[in-house]
């Protein structure tokens, strides 16, 4: 027997995270069997397996990165199984730094077009170093401010919260 969401209705209470008998087990639940040949899922088993929340599925569709499925009469829409990668590589490009605009494209150039895809990659490395120096610069900053200041021992105003109203005269240290 299988529920709405395409799941085995059987459920067994196994190690936290095992392979029973072909299906990726929880705790309590069965996650959902193995992808194969023509497997669909439904929306909720599809965020489970890739790690999301329904809602992420439903505003990547809405974003144009996941197509949406024909819904059946009186039925419930299917995804492929090829979905389930596909929003994988989504959270992970995302994990990497990449927009959903760049991981778009990325998706549309990703057949057959390596140098494309590394330039894009390169891009973005080049972007991110960027980030550290801006960071590593705002850290200097806040080690410097909280050298500066004394605690409560210091009449105020406190250094950090001047450096940080920006009024002249009240601070020692600048804001980079």
């Amino acid at each position: 027997a299988r529920r709405r969401d395409g799941l085995p209705a059987v459920t067994r209470r196994s190690a936290p995270t095992a392979r029973r008998r072909g299906m990726l087990v929880s705790m309590t639940r069965v996650i959902a069997p193995p992808p194969g040949p023509g497997s669909s899922y439904t929306i909720g088993a599809l965020a489970r397996l890739a790690g999301v929340n329904v809602e992420t599925v439903r505003y990547y569709s809405r974003r144009g990165l996941l197509a949406v499925p024909r819904k059946p009469a009186g039925g419930v829409r299917r995804y492929p199984a090829e979905t389930v990668e596909r929003m994988r590589f989504i959270r992970r490009a995302k994990q990497l730094g990449f927009t959903l605009t760049e991981i778009r494209e990325l998706l549309a150039i990703s057949v057959g077009n390596c140098q494309d895809v590394r330039a894009r990659a390169e891009r973005k490395r080049t972007q991110i170093e960027a980030q550290l120096r801006d960071l590593n610069a705002l850290k200097k900053t806040l080690d410097q401010l909280i050298v500066s200041c004394r605690g409560y021992r210091q009449a105020p105003p406190c250094p950090i919260i001047a450096a940080l109203t920006d009024r002249p005269g009240d601070r020692d240290q600048e804001i980079v």
